[in-house]
């Protein structure tokens, strides 16, 4: 088992690596894994899963702020899952968040500062500078197809010019700098949380399920109350009425990504995975499962909606209760 899990995070952290435009989605997966085995079978894989990434980065594109942010999440997720014993679970998935938001938002500031730009800017100019990145040299390609001469103020280049490569690369990460426009610590925040909360829920959830570690409350129990309402809730909604002011919308909606949002996405999931487990019977079972992958393949896909109907599943059960209030209904 663990040798297979291994082998599928090295395979993630190798996919990160070669190329890094992908790393926002298989570093968030690399990281469930590595969790799951710093719990089963020690700390030490998570800063060795972060040395690997960071040399292999650094190999194939130098110093490059995508593999190092990457290993930086990992490398910080050592923090929460050292003070594991220590800590109730509500705090260790919150602190596995806050690790992985400060990893983001420090090596990107750092990166920013070193080459005195923007963050906005530093992360469109990372994309430019990843030639050799074989998903990103395609979907660059496609994207410049699109293109005209009206949007380009030249004629297209063709994939024979000496310099198509480095155009379409440059055009695909003007489109991405203007869509980070005004938007970046929604952006930032919503990785940097999502990242470090899956892989403290999806790692501690795997380690029960293989019966490693005795969670209490389980992770499909897992749910935040009025404690949360009251002191993470309410005082980040309050915070986001400044969002009235146009300077500090930004900041607004990533607070409340960061303490809304997310958090009670992460209970509408498991209140989801709950209720789908009620099922008895294996036919039952296996078609509630495959409902509940299902309906989180659609929640990645539809990212913005899916976590907004999720986190008002969440919400819903941080005020009603609403698997207590099944478990009466439904014996």
């Amino acid at each position: 088992m663990y040798p297979i899990v291994g082998g599928v995070a090295l395979l993630l952290l190798a996919a990160s690596a070669v190329a890094p435009s992908i790393s926002v989605a298989t570093v968030p997966a690399a990281a469930v894994l590595l969790y799951y085995l710093s719990v089963t079978v020690g700390l030490w894989v998570l800063p060795a899963g972060a040395a690997l990434l960071a040399a292999a980065g650094a190999a194939l594109h130098g110093a490059h702020v995508f593999p190092i942010t990457g290993a930086a999440v990992l490398a910080l997720l050592t923090v929460p899952r050292a003070l594991r014993k220590k800590l109730p679970l509500v705090w260790e998935l919150a602190l596995c968040a806050t690790a992985a938001l400060a990893a983001v938002c420090v090596t990107l500031g750092v990166f920013a500062l070193a080459t005195g730009v923007s963050p906005t800017a530093a992360v469109a100019d990372a994309y430019a500078k990843l030639a050799d990145d074989p998903v990103l040299a395609r979907l660059a390609a496609r994207y410049y197809k699109t293109r005209t001469a009206e949007h380009l103020g030249h004629a297209p280049l063709t994939a024979a010019d000496e310099l198509y490569a480095a155009e379409t690369l440059a055009v695909y990460a003007s489109r991405v700098a203007r869509e980070l426009e005004g938007d970046f610590l929604w952006y930032l925040t919503g990785f940097g949380v999502f990242a470090g909360g899956l892989a403290g829920a999806g790692g501690l959830a795997a380690a029960s399920a293989d019966g490693t570690l005795a969670l209490s409350p389980r992770m499909r129990e897992f749910r935040l109350g009025k404690t949360y309402l009251s002191g993470g809730a309410l005082p980040a909604l309050a915070f986001g009425l400044t969002a009235f002011y146009a300077p500090m919308r930004p900041v607004a909606t990533a607070v409340i990504n960061a303490m809304v949002t997310l958090p009670t996405a992460l209970c509408g999931i498991t209140l989801l995975y709950h209720t789908l487990g009620r099922f008895t019977g294996k036919a039952a079972r296996v078609t509630a499962m495959a409902v509940f992958w299902l309906s989180m393949a659609a929640a990645a896909v539809f990212y913005e909606w899916g976590m907004l109907v999720l986190g008002f599943l969440g919400l819903a059960d941080c005020v009603l209760n609403v698997r207590k209030l099944l478990d009466w209904a439904l014996g």
